[in-house]
């Protein structure tokens, strides 16, 4: 995870129009949750939780397992290869991986080899085949099979780049909050922030700012998942539902963010 995320964006710093933002979009909620104490919880029940895990929540950090029986090259023998990948970039029904543990792999895939890319409960996620492998970039590219496009969108999120951020506003106990987005995709997105008064469930309205001033309200945000990381910081992953006229835009903008880490990766 990056390091430039711990950075919360000061309130102060907020431009006027985002501070409108906030109070007109959270006037209809105020209003529900008038006379109330606390905060309103919106948690549903537990086992209708676990009914509702969609494949993008079992890809914490976008981290995924390459399962294949291959041929080692030196000596010969079949063995069945586990390795934990980072997922860097999509490019149409391309996948590209990174691991640390890329010279092993090296050793046993060859082009070629048919794979699964598999969640790290070992559910399984996608199909593939090796395309390429660059030992100097410890990049491996996997061609997906079936409609990987449309899995794409769902499955791996992308990450933001810190030096064009996306910030997320809302408001948690009547105090607006701003935070850093982590990564996103269609229908999720993560922050890291210090511990907040959420759960798993929880269902409030959001801002998402655009480095282009480009502002999406999404009223119905569900807090999916919650990570605790060493720093004493949270991970939070949220469900969205990004209205069908803003649909569009998002697209456009994870394109775009896929093809700069891609061309980042290609110049090495």
């Amino acid at each position: 995870m990056r390091e430039e995320n711990n950075q919360n964006f000061p309130m102060d710093e907020l431009p006027d129009s985002i501070e409108d933002v906030i109070d007109s979009i959270f006037e209809e909620e105020d209003t529900h949750s008038e006379g109330e104490k606390g905060r309103k919880s919106h948690v549903r029940p537990a086992q209708e939780q676990e009914d509702r895990i969609e494949p993008w929540e079992l890809l914490p950090e976008n981290r995924v397992r390459v399962k294949v029986k291959c041929r080692l090259k030196d000596e010969g023998i079949f063995v069945e290869v586990n390795v934990d990948f980072k997922v860097e970039s999509i490019e149409g029904d391309k996948v590209i991986l990174s691991s640390p543990n890329f010279v092993f792999v090296w050793r046993c895939l060859e082009k070629g080899n048919e794979v699964l890319l598999l969640s790290n409960d070992e559910k399984y996620l996608l199909i593939g085949e090796v395309e390429n492998m660059d030992l100097r970039k410890e990049t491996l590219v996997v061609k997906l099979k079936g409609k990987p496009i449309r899995y794409s969108r769902q499955l791996f999120r992308v990450e933001v780049n810190p030096k064009k951020p996306i910030y997320l506003v809302m408001r948690v106990d009547q105090e607006p909050i701003v935070a850093t987005v982590n990564d996103i995709n269609e229908e999720a997105c993560s922050f890291i922030y210090k511990n907040l008064p959420l759960l798993p469930g929880d269902i409030f309205g959001v801002v998402l700012r655009f480095p282009d001033g480009k502002k999406i309200l999404i009223p119905d945000s569900e807090v999916i998942t919650i990570r605790n990381r060493n720093d004493g910081l949270r991970i939070y992953v949220l469900k969205i539902k990004v209205p069908e006229k803003e649909k569009s835009y998002l697209r456009k903008f994870l394109i775009e963010r896929q093809r700069e880490i891609l061309n980042k990766l290609k110049e090495g």
